[in-house]
């Protein structure tokens, strides 16, 4: 059986702003996922990325490719990190060009972990 850690990150792109950054600790697992949801309408791309000791273990992309999805199980609608946590993750959001109102994001890691205890 999996066990599931969650932990979640909330990060601002400001109004004005073409880059915001912020770090979080994850525990490690055998699988990570992820999925982020925004406040507010955006009026350009914003892309959302992840690194970890400035290395991309998530490439950038636009916050509606992070959304979560109904398919499958549960755990089938978030986006799979190609990394097991144990160490620090900087979230990084960016646009081109600043935008004209605050981007509040929000962005869930579920530690996935197998379950030993039966």
């Amino acid at each position: 059986m999996k066990k599931v850690d969650w932990k979640t990150l909330n990060v601002t792109l400001p109004a004005g702003q073409t880059l915001a950054e912020k770090e979080i600790s994850l525990d490690k697992g055998t699988r990570i996922v992820a999925a982020a949801t925004f406040s507010g309408t955006k009026d350009k791309i914003v892309n959302l990325e992840l690194k970890e000791n400035g290395n991309t273990v998530s490439a950038a992309m636009d916050l509606d490719f992070w959304k979560k999805s109904n398919a499958g199980l549960y755990l089938d609608g978030f986006k799979p990190i190609e990394y097991k946590g144990g160490s620090t993750v900087k979230a990084v959001l960016f646009a081109d060009t600043a935008l004209a109102a605050d981007i509040p994001v929000q962005i869930a890691f579920g530690i996935i972990k197998e379950d030993t205890t039966a």
